[in-house]
């Protein structure tokens, strides 16, 4: 990925390129900027429709540590409402270790006047591929007191249904 001080201005064809270091591991790291790359560049709170082809390719049983470090990685940055395009690329990798997490800061966003926020990472939440996900988002549906969380949580989980013909 080529930059110019925090815009990235293109991406070097590294099959073409000269291979220093660790191929593997730059490798994955290219990978992890690109889908990156990809995410930062969607509008809505939504997960880029290559990023959603690519997921089958993507070895879910590792990937979850990725979601994790990603998602610890966005906290320590202060959590910033404008970097939250982030979220459905954390989701998206994440497995269940994620959820208690996500819902701990919702409950504590939803407190501390970020409801906004809070709603961003209720929609998030739908792209984990688990039950307990989808659980937690309609508990969200039925019990939050804060509107937008609410509403996020319903929307997700109807959207959650078309998305798996439920």
């Amino acid at each position: 990925v080529l930059r110019a001080g925090r815009r990235v201005t293109g991406v070097v064809d590294w099959e073409h390129g000269v291979i220093g270091g660790d191929p593997i591991r730059d490798l994955a790291r290219f990978v992890v900027s690109y889908l990156l790359y990809l995410q930062s560049r969607v509008k809505q709170n939504n997960l880029d429709t290559r990023i959603q082809q690519a997921l089958p390719l993507i070895d879910r049983s590792a990937s979850g540590d990725l979601a994790l470090a990603l998602f610890n990685g966005w906290l320590a940055q202060g959590a910033a409402s404008a970097q939250a395009w982030c979220l459905p690329l954390v989701c998206a990798l994440a497995d269940e270790r994620l959820i208690p997490l996500l819902r701990q800061h919702i409950d504590d966003w939803t407190k501390n006047a970020r409801g906004a926020l809070a709603a961003k990472v209720v929609e998030a939440m739908a792209y984990i591929a688990s039950d307990l996900a989808l659980s937690e988002i309609q508990n969200l549906a039925e019990r939050a007191k804060h509107s937008q969380v609410k509403a996020a949580a319903q929307k997700a989980l109807t959207d959650a249904a078309s998305q798996r013909n439920i």
